[in-house]
C-alpha cells in the first residue's frame, strides 16, 4: 500500500506528501504518520493516547505538548489544501477527522 485515499485527497504514505487537486503539501515523517492515522479512522475518535502510541512507540515518555505541536504544525500545512477545518478537537477527549457534510 503506498497511497491512502480520503474524499479527494490523496496521501503517500512512502514519501509523506498529500495531494488535492494540484497542490501538493509535503509533510514530516511524523505529521504524515498522524495523518494517516486520521485517514484509517476518518470519522471515528482518536485519542491523544491512540496516537502517541502508534507514533512513538518505543518506551520513552512523550509529553502532551509534543503531539500538540506536530498537531499545530500539521494544520497549518492541511490549510494550504482546505482541509484543516476538518480536523477537529474534541476537548478532553481527542481528535476527530469529520466529512465535508458534518465540517
Amino acid at each position: 500500500m503506498e497511497s491512502l485515499t480520503y474524499e479527494d485527497y490523496r496521501l503517500n504514505i512512502l514519501t509523506n506528501e498529500l495531494k488535492y487537486q494540484d497542490h501538493t503539501v509535503k509533510l514530516t515523517p511524523t505529521e504524515g504518520t498522524i495523518l494517516k492515522i486520521f485517514f484509517l479512522n476518518a470519522g471515528k475518535l482518536v485519542t491523544k493516547q491512540q496516537l502517541m502510541q502508534n507514533i512513538w512507540q518505543g518506551g520513552s515518555f512523550i509529553e502532551d505538548s509534543v503531539l500538540n505541536v506536530n498537531m499545530s504544525r500539521l494544520r497549518e500545512k492541511l490549510d494550504q489544501v482546505n482541509l484543516r477545518g476538518r480536523l477537529v478537537t474534541e476537548r478532553g477527549r481527542g481528535y476527530r477527522l469529520v466529512t465535508a457534510d458534518e465540517s
